[in-house]
């Protein structure tokens, strides 16, 4: 991954997980299943917006929303620089 900083992503238009493999080498296994499963929460949204199914139309409407106007970190991994990123409810 071109930033050092990002640990895993998962790619909407692409229904893609990826991770950086540097880190997960050296990270502690807790920290690496916290970042997975977060991932695999956005794969699931994902698969809801894709197949308006699981969830009530309200909530998958509102992730499709949020998944399409996404608000990537500053790369300054700090909660200041962060805050709309950590804020967003999806």
């Amino acid at each position: 991954m071109s930033n050092k900083e990002i640990t895993g992503i998962y790619r909407f238009h692409d229904n893609e997980l990826l991770f950086n493999e540097n880190w997960i080498v050296n990270s502690h296994w807790t920290k690496v299943v916290i970042t997975v499963f977060h991932e695999v929460r956005h794969a699931y949204q994902g698969f809801c917006i894709r197949n308006k199914s699981k969830e009530s139309g309200e909530v998958v409407d509102k992730w499709g929303y949020k998944m399409k106007n996404y608000i990537k970190p500053s790369s300054k991994n700090n909660v200041i620089g962060d805050e709309a990123y950590l804020k967003q409810e999806i």
